[in-house]
């Protein structure tokens, strides 16, 4: 083997290393720029939903607008009592199941004494 192969044999690493780690240090810094400019671009983006967020959220002090919003939350309070009296329904409903099965329970154990 030549003396140049032997050499380059012997300090393979610190060669590699050599030109290896150039690029590494590159390709970190180009990722962290990267991910810099992402989270720019995200924080922009966020800043400008919620400025849009909040013009639209402007209240609309019109009278047809809070007529609107009243007649809203009378429908919502609507939708509200039936829900309510659906789940009285339903709870009286397992309330006469639950006394049913006490009643065979207790049956059972009359019978077992």
């Amino acid at each position: 083997m030549s003396y140049f192969k032997r050499m380059l044999a012997d300090r393979k690493q610190i060669i590699l290393g050599t030109i290896l780690t150039p690029l590494g240090i590159y390709a970190g810094i180009t990722l962290k720029e990267w991910r810099d400019q992402r989270e720019a671009t995200r924080i922009e983006r966020e800043v400008k939903q919620s400025a849009s967020v909040a013009a639209a959220q402007e209240p609309d002090d019109s009278p047809s607008a809070i007529h609107a919003e009243l007649n809203e939350l009378r429908n919502a309070a609507s939708a509200l009592r039936t829900r309510e009296g659906q789940l009285n329904m339903e709870l009286e409903s397992i309330d006469l199941k639950l006394s049913r099965v006490e009643a065979k329970i207790d049956e059972e154990k009359k019978k077992r004494d």
